[in-house]
């Protein structure tokens, strides 16, 4: 495996919310970065998920995809060696988030949301989402800073954003690439939304990282929330 799970564990939260279930904890460690890079590169070539649409909208989505592709895989991934620079980062804690959601809570991987905005590079909403089993929709930040834990800089954003209403502004781009059994549910019940925040880690042997996330300001005001995820990447380089 190119990841490690370190760790996937409930946070026992009940001082906070009668929900003592609602937060997951997920530690992940990545030692081989120029690997994950490949399988990464490997990931975002594959555009299957547009041969599902309808014919407008496969023309739509792969005018939007395209340029991104190829600026991503270009003018990044092929660039890493064994280092980390601050864009491939954000990019590596995204794809990694979702592939330690889809490995412990058994979640469908979602489109990066840059392959389908309309700007060619950069995001202003959500990095990354995936699907659960239940059929909520899981809408993440990603934030990597070098040699720096940065799960308040992540928090911070997932409560900017829900505050913005950026979750309910890529809805209806997301119920072209859920499944139809999601799509349903959505329609006759409303989006079931849950969320995560995925963050650099200096040192998962932290013993006290939980502690110090459960104090944070951003943490306790999402608390409100069904669902939250929380994934910290140690980067081994």
């Amino acid at each position: 495996m190119v990841i490690d799970i370190v760790t996937n564990q409930i946070i026992d939260n009940s001082e906070h919310t009668y929900e003592k279930n609602n937060v997951t904890f997920i530690g992940v460690r990545i030692q081989d970065i120029e690997s994950y890079a490949n399988k990464m590169k490997f990931q975002i070539l594959d555009t299957s998920w547009i041969a599902q649409m309808s014919p407008l909208n496969q023309q739509s989505y792969s005018a939007r995809a395209n340029e991104t592709i190829k600026s991503l895989v270009n003018n990044v991934l092929n660039e890493v060696k064994n280092s980390v620079t601050a864009e491939f980062g954000e990019i590596l804690i995204s794809m990694s988030a979702q592939d330690a959601l889809s490995i412990t809570q058994d979640h469908h991987i979602l489109p990066l949301s840059e392959l389908w905005k309309t700007r060619v590079r950069g995001n202003d909403s959500f990095d990354f989402h995936t699907e659960t089993k239940e059929c909520y929709i899981v809408f993440g930040e990603a934030k990597y800073q070098t040699n720096k834990t940065s799960y308040n800089t992540a928090l911070k954003q997932v409560v900017r954003f829900i505050n913005l209403r950026k979750d309910d502004m890529d809805l209806a781009d997301l119920m072209n690439l859920v499944t139809a059994k999601t799509k349903s549910t959505f329609e006759t019940y409303g989006a079931l939304k849950s969320y995560a925040a995925a963050f650099s880690v200096k040192n998962l042997n932290n013993k006290k990282l939980i502690k110090q996330i459960k104090e944070n300001k951003f943490f306790k005001q999402l608390m409100r929330q069904y669902k939250l995820y929380l994934i910290g990447i140690e980067i081994c380089q």
